[in-house]
């Protein structure tokens, strides 16, 4: 049975990830496509790694890449959902008729009015993910996040430990890579997907 709360998987790039994923019923499965970082995927990866999920949107994670850029990827993959952040790509990449997910780091915000500010730039997008790096950062901004989860859709990618998950309707998880296919520890994944799948 699926679960009511909504759950993205972030940066995947293996397959074991997306079929075990895919197999818990997440929401969204997320593709880094920027070649440039760390976890990103080729197309012809993406390609492969799809053709074996069904059930779960699937998202292109571009972060900061130029709209130009991504517009040269769109005929390539076949995606539900564009991810950027860049709130200014918003209007122009809403014309591609597909979802539109910005992404916002706590890192670089420092203070409530800057958190609203950049809340507000992304109301246009379907949902905000936020995210952060460095786990202890920004407690702060926990507490204001709260109020923006229902009308804003707002992800929560960066505060998932299992006594706080319940706080949340929405949540992100960051995947992992495997040392070679077929050999994975799912780690996080595994603990937050059985949890949520407990709580039903």
């Amino acid at each position: 049975m699926k679960s009511e709360k909504f759950v993205k998987i972030r940066g995947v790039n293996n397959l074991s990830d997306a079929r075990y994923c895919s197999g818990m019923m997440v929401d969204v499965i997320g593709f880094n496509l920027n070649s440039n970082h760390k976890d990103g995927v080729s197309i012809d990866a993406l390609k492969a790694i799809t053709q074996w999920i069904q059930g779960p949107q699937i998202a292109g994670e571009f972060e900061d890449m130029e709209l130009e850029l991504i517009q040269t990827y769109l005929p390539l993959v076949d995606l539900d959902i564009i991810e950027t952040s860049n709130p200014d790509l918003l209007v122009p990449l809403s014309e591609t008729g597909k979802k539109i997910y910005l992404k916002i780091n706590l890192d670089t915000i420092d203070n409530e009015q800057t958190l609203q500010n950049k809340i507000k730039e992304g109301q246009m997008a379907h949902k905000i993910v936020v995210c952060r790096s460095q786990k202890g950062k920004n407690k702060t901004l926990i507490k204001p996040l709260l109020h923006y989860t229902q009308s804003e859709q707002i992800i929560n990618g960066f505060n998932l430990d299992l006594d706080q998950i319940d706080s949340w309707p929405e949540i992100e998880i960051m995947a992992t890579g495997e040392e070679k296919p077929g050999f994975k520890d799912y780690g996080e994944i595994m603990d937050i997907l059985e949890y949520i799948e407990d709580q039903k």
